[in-house]
């Protein structure tokens, strides 16, 4: 077998093969085989038909047909690994000459993995400053009031509702159909649950109410792309009202919610893991910045088929969003930021090309840093992974092993590649 290999515009690759007349030959023979199997001809067992029978009820043109198919399954794989070649794509084949007693010849173009001009990454990382991880007294009473919550008492009133009181409602879109699609909350009045706006009509209310045409409007930043200074109404009924009444910050409190003895401990223990958390964000925030910085001035052709991939993840991701946070379909969702589901889909197509690019800039960042994962790491993140997955989905059976492997073994990586690149920014600064 030979094969020779044609660079292609936006990393592409012809790759053309040579398969020698001998070689084919054993396709045929294979080819021959198959087509052979699941036929029936009186006086023969069936899969047992001599060579000349099969190809006189077959057609030879029929078995130089499927030889063809099984030479390129054969051939194309020992083509890519003697070229070196790290195909991303279905290859496209093109019969270039099947002959009788003539070498098979055929051509296969497919996407590779493209070559990837790397900046001076860590001079770019040194430029970058990380800033020192400060906790406000005001962060711990905000941790504080959340504890207090998470152990508050609740109480049924028949008073209007107030600010701080625990309400629970139905609310529905105004303009739907007959039977209007309806949805359930609850949450402490007055604390920004919803959109600004909408709370402040349910002070008020008393359980068993209801009002209509409560409009609100989508602020300038939202969670959910599109939404931005848009409008709903809505209707609302109150299910019920309860007050909310908080225990005392003490010392007893402070044992209930651990092994603390004093309140100086719970705070001293809440700042600790503010100042984790602090330094989490911070590296998020120094990393995102490093790499956005080392993948503009990285030059690269960005494969077509890896950009589709991860647009069509990211558009899933988006549909779940939308039917667990807003609790529609994706269609009602595009009619009500007046877009076709087309126009929504294709804002996500830029972005795709950002992660893509992003992607391979930290894989040739780990192949220049010779940056490799262990098999004890490995072992450790998918035994990781597995618990965690069978105890969200309760189904350890359904993992695929495999993919699991891939997939843990990539954020491993990455995770090193992004410290690394973190560990070279500018000493901490307030």
């Amino acid at each position: 077998m030979k094969s020779t290999v044609k660079k292609l515009p936006l990393s592409r690759v012809e790759i053309e093969v040579e398969v020698p007349v001998d070689e084919f030959q054993h396709c045929f023979d294979q080819a021959t085989v198959n087509l052979g199997k699941d036929l029936t001809v009186k006086g023969f067992r069936q899969g047992k038909l001599p060579r000349a029978i099969i190809e006189k009820e077959v057609g030879t043109e029929k078995i130089f047909t499927e030889a063809a198919n099984v030479a390129v399954k054969k051939h194309y794989q020992k083509a890519l690994a003697e070229q070196g070649i790290e195909a991303i794509s279905r290859p496209e084949i093109e019969i270039v000459k099947l002959v009788p007693n003539n070498p098979f010849v055929f051509r296969a173009r497919t996407s590779v993995l493209p070559e990837v001009l790397l900046p001076d990454y860590r001079k770019i990382a040194r430029t970058v400053e990380r800033k020192a991880v400060v906790v406000q007294e005001q962060e711990i009473a905000d941790a504080l009031l959340r504890l207090q919550k998470s152990r508050a008492k609740f109480t049924l009133k028949n008073e209007a509702a107030e600010k701080g009181d625990f309400v629970e409602i139905e609310y529905w879109p105004l303009g739907t159909q007959d039977s209007p699609q309806r949805y359930k909350d609850r949450f402490v009045l007055g604390e920004g649950h919803f959109v600004a706006g909408f709370e402040e009509q349910l002070f008020g209310m008393r359980a068993g109410e209801e009002k209509e045409n409560i409009a609100i409007s989508i602020p300038e930043k939202h969670f959910m792309e599109g939404m931005a200074g848009k409008q709903m109404v809505l209707n609302v009924k109150m299910h019920s009202v309860q007050q909310v009444e908080l225990p005392e910050l003490s010392d007893q409190f402070a044992l209930q919610v651990g092994t603390f003895e004093t309140m100086a401990q719970l705070k001293a223990n809440i700042k600790e893991k503010l100042v984790e958390e602090g330094k989490q964000k911070e590296f998020q925030r120094v990393s995102n910045e490093v790499l956005q910085e080392v993948s503009h001035h990285t030059k690269c052709d960005v494969p077509d088929i890896l950009v589709q991939r991860e647009h069509v993840r990211m558009v899933e991701e988006m549909k779940r969003n939308v039917e667990e946070h807003l609790k529609i379909s994706f269609k009602k969702y595009a009619d009500s930021m007046k877009k076709t589901e087309q126009e929504i889909t294709d804002s996500f197509k830029q972005r795709a090309q950002e992660n893509v690019k992003r992607s391979l800039v930290l894989a040739a960042i780990g192949k220049q840093e010779n940056i490799t994962v262990s098999e004890q790491e490995l072992k450790e993140g998918v035994s990781s992974m597995a618990k965690h997955y069978s105890s969200v989905n309760k189904a350890e059976g359904a993992l695929d092993l495999k993919q699991v492997k891939e997939y843990t073994q990539e954020i491993i990586l990455n995770q090193k590649i992004v410290r690394l690149l973190e560990h070279l920014t500018k000493t901490e600064v307030l």
